[in-house]
C-alpha cells in the first residue's frame, strides 16, 4: 500500500488500527503480538519512505518508534479519548470516543464546557494517577498510556454490549483505568 501510494504521489498515510467494540468477536482481530508486529512493520516502512504517517487508535506507536530509534514530533500522545477529543451523539450524549460507551453527560442537560471541564469521566481520563496495571508504571506512559477503549473492553466491561446503551460513572463495568491488553511491553523487564 505504501509503494502504491508513493507511485500515486501520496504524501500522508492515515493508518487506522481497529478497536474491538460491542459484540465484535475478538477472533476477528489481530492479537497483541500481531498488532505489535504490524506497527513495527509500518514504522520500518515509514523510516524507508518519505511519507507522513498518521497513526490513529495506536497509542503504542510512539513507544515502538522510540524502541526503533524513530522520532517524529508531529505524533501526539497516544490515546486522546477525553483529553483532546470526544464524541457527541445526535441525542446529546457525550462520550470520550466512539469506542467507549461511557457517558460523560448530555449537552441537552449540561453545557458542553461544563461536561468537558468537569465531568467525572473526562477528569479521570486526564489524570495519570487513575491508570492501573502496567500502564501506570510504564516509562512510556506519558507518550502512550494505552488505549482506554481497549483497556475497557479488556477488563470485560462490555458484557452487556455496546448496543444496549451507554454506561455512566459508578455503573458496574464503567472502569476506564485498566491496562491496555494489546500492549506486549512489560515495564518490569526493563526496570533497573
Amino acid at each position: 500500500m505504501i509503494r502504491f501510494g508513493r507511485d500515486l504521489g501520496v504524501n500522508d498515510y492515515q493508518i487506522f488500527f481497529p478497536v474491538p467494540t460491542g459484540r465484535a468477536q475478538s477472533s476477528l482481530f489481530a492479537g497483541p503480538a500481531q498488532y505489535e508486529e504490524l506497527i513495527r512493520e509500518v514504522l520500518v516502512r515509514y523510516r524507508d519512505a518519505p511519507l507522513n504517517i498518521r497513526p490513529t487508535c495506536a497509542p503504542q506507536f510512539r513507544r515502538i518508534a522510540d524502541e526503533l530509534g524513530i522520532r517524529n514530533n508531529s505524533w501526539g500522545k497516544g490515546c486522546i479519548a477525553g483529553i483532546t477529543y470526544c464524541r457527541i451523539f445526535a441525542n446529546g450524549d457525550v462520550t470520550p470516543c466512539p469506542y467507549l460507551p461511557v457517558s460523560a453527560g448530555n449537552i441537552r442537560e449540561i453545557p458542553f464546557k461544563e461536561i468537558w471541564n468537569h465531568s467525572e469521566v473526562f477528569t479521570r481520563l486526564r489524570d495519570p494517577e487513575e491508570v492501573r496495571g502496567k500502564c501506570r508504571v510504564c516509562r512510556y506512559s506519558t507518550m502512550c498510556g494505552g488505549c482506554r477503549a481497549r483497556a475497557y473492553r479488556g477488563a470485560g466491561a462490555l458484557t452487556s454490549g455496546w448496543c444496549d446503551g451507554l454506561v455512566h460513572p459508578g455503573d458496574p463495568g464503567a472502569d476506564l483505568s485498566g491496562e491496555d491488553p494489546f500492549c506486549t511491553y512489560h515495564p518490569e523487564e526493563t526496570a533497573g
